[in-house]
């Protein structure tokens, strides 16, 4: 594989990989709120738990910017 397809290939991929997370944030965190990242880990069922699971989810939505 040469040197321009091996950097198109990591550009897609990166690409694809934020661009999934954006919009599994958008639509799955913020718009449905269906689910936390870590919700079957700690239960967002306590202030704890749901504290926990909203840092996960904005250290996600960080890495994926």
């Amino acid at each position: 594989m040469d040197d321009q397809t091996r950097r198109g290939l990591v550009g897609a991929g990166t690409f694809g990989f934020g661009l999934s997370g954006v919009v599994d944030v958008l639509l799955l965190h913020l718009v449905l709120q269906w689910h936390h990242l870590i919700s079957n880990v700690v239960a967002p069922t306590t202030l704890a738990g749901l504290r926990t699971n909203l840092v996960a989810d904005g250290l996600f939505t960080l890495g994926t910017l």
